[in-house]
């Protein structure tokens, strides 16, 4: 549940910087130099941009799991119940 709620404030507060870029190179440029502000962030996250034809940004930082240190990688399951609702408001 706190993953899934951190997610969702990820993609909302995420989506104000790109919101501002004239290309999606422009948001991903605005959305890497947001994201460098939570370097080693606790839980991870991931974020991926994507346009029709290409993967514009995938990004992961943190860990996965509290007690190993683990990291949070690209690979990672994670469980994001309804947060489809946030991917829709961030969505170019």
């Amino acid at each position: 549940m706190r993953v899934s709620s951190c997610l969702a404030v990820l993609v909302l507060a995420c989506s104000g910087p790109a919101a501002l870029a004239e290309t999606p190179e422009g948001a991903v440029r605005s959305l890497n130099d947001w994201l460098d502000r939570f370097d080693g962030i606790d839980p991870g996250y991931g974020v991926v941009v994507v346009t029709a034809d290409d993967i514009l940004l995938n990004r992961t930082d943190g860990i996965r799991h509290t007690q190993t240190g683990a990291p949070f990688t690209s690979d990672t399951p994670i469980y994001i119940a309804s947060q489809t609702k946030a991917y829709k408001i961030g969505r170019a």
